[in-house]
C-alpha cells in the first residue's frame, strides 16, 4: 500500500511506503543519478541530490534534494538549483554531486552550454543541505566534465572524478588544485559508452565503481584515490535498457546501493526512479554481487 502526503509548501512532499523499491515513488515526478549522503552535521539523515526527470527527455532543467531518516519516508525539499539559474548553462540538468566542507554545501552540478557542446560542471554553495544552491561565479569550474563525482578521503582532501579522469581540488572546493589526470586502469579495458562514476573507501580500499555500456556497475579497487585502480567484478548486472547511476553509502551500520530503474508513466519515456538494495562486502573486501528486489531497503521501526 501507498500512500502520498502533501505538505505546505508544496515543495515539500513525503513518499511513505513499507520498504519497497522504488525507494522514492511519487505520481508526476522521477528521480534518477542518485547521490547519497550523511552530513556530519545532520547525522541520522540520508540526503539524495539527483536529476528530477518531468520532461521524458534528455532536457531536465532542474536538480531536487530529498531526504529520509528510514529510506521509506522521503522528504522532496524542491529545488536544489534551477538551470536558469546557472549563467553558463541552457540545456541537460544531469546528475550531480555533493560535499561540504567549512560548514558549507557545495553542489556539483553538469549541464551544457547549448547543442553539441557536450558537459560542463559547475559548483554552487549553501549553508543548508538543501539549498537553495548559489551558482560560484560566470563560467563553469571544468569543461568536458560529465557525472562529477566527489570523494572527500580520510585526512580531508577532496577529488572530483569524471568518468576515468580525476583531479584534486583546493582547500574552498571551487577551484583546483592540480589539472585533471587520467587513473590507471588495469585488468579490463573500458568499453566506449561509460559513465556514472562512484567513489568510496571502506577498511584502507578505495572502489571506483563505473556504469560500462552506461549501465552494468563494475568496480576497481586500490589503495589511494589516483589508483591503479585493478578491476575486481561486477555489483549490479545491466537492468534493461537505458542507463544508471550507482551512488553508495553506509547508514546505520548497513551498506546500501542506491540505482535508478525506468519506469513507464503515462507514455513518458524517461519515468526514472531511484531504488534501493543492501551492498554485502566479503571478508577480503570483494563486494557481492547485487539482484535488485522489490523488498529494497528499510530502516522503519
Amino acid at each position: 500500500m501507498r500512500f502520498l502526503l502533501c505538505l505546505l509548501p508544496l515543495t515539500s512532499v513525503i513518499s511513505s511506503l513499507i520498504g519497497a523499491n522504488p525507494a522514492i515513488d511519487a505520481p508526476h515526478f522521477f528521480t534518477a543519478d542518485p547521490s547519497p549522503y550523511e552530513w556530519p552535521d545532520h547525522p541520522g539523515r540520508i540526503y539524495m541530490y539527483c536529476t528530477y526527470d518531468t520532461t521524458g527527455s534528455f532536457y531536465e532543467t532542474k536538480w531536487h534534494v530529498f531526504s529520509t531518516e528510514d529510506c521509506v519516508n522521503w522528504i522532496d525539499h524542491g529545488p536544489a538549483l534551477d538551470l536558469k539559474d546557472v549563467p553558463w548553462a541552457t540545456e541537460k540538468a544531469w546528475a550531480p554531486d555533493a560535499a561540504f566542507e567549512n560548514g558549507m554545501y557545495y553542489f556539483f552540478h553538469p549541464a551544457s552550454r547549448g547543442p553539441g557542446q557536450g558537459l560542463s560542471t559547475g559548483v554552487a554553495i549553501s549553508s543548508s543541505p538543501t539549498g537553495p544552491f548559489k551558482v560560484v561565479g560566470t563560467e563553469p569550474l571544468l569543461d568536458h566534465w560529465h557525472d562529477p563525482a566527489v570523494f572527500k578521503d580520510d585526512d580531508g582532501q577532496c577529488y572530483l572524478y569524471s568518468q576515468t579522469n580525476i583531479v584534486k581540488l583546493n582547500p574552498d572546493l571551487i577551484s583546483l588544485a592540480e589539472e585533471p589526470r587520467e587513473l590507471q586502469l588495469i585488468g579490463r579495458e573500458l568499453p566506449e559508452r561509460k559513465e556514472a562514476v562512484w567513489v568510496f573507501k571502506r577498511k584502507d580500499i578505495y572502489y571506483w565503481i563505473i556504469a560500462e555500456k552506461w549501465n552494468e556497475f563494475t568496480y576497481w579497487m586500490g589503495d589511494n584515490p589516483y589508483g591503479p585502480f585493478t578491476y575486481t567484478g561486477i555489483i549490479m548486472p545491466t537492468l534493461g535498457q537505458g542507463n544508471n547511476h550507482p551512488g553508495i553509502i553506509q547508514f546505520k551500520g548497513k551498506w546500501i546501493l542506491f540505482y535508478h530503474r525506468p519506469h513507464q508513466y503515462d507514455n513518458i519515456p524517461r519515468a526514472r526512479r531511484i531504488h534501493a538494495d543492501y551492498l554485502v562486502f566479503n571478508e577480503d573486501g570483494t563486494i557481492q554481487e547485487v539482484q535488485p528486489t522489490k523488498a529494497g531497503v528499510s530502516f522503519k521501526n
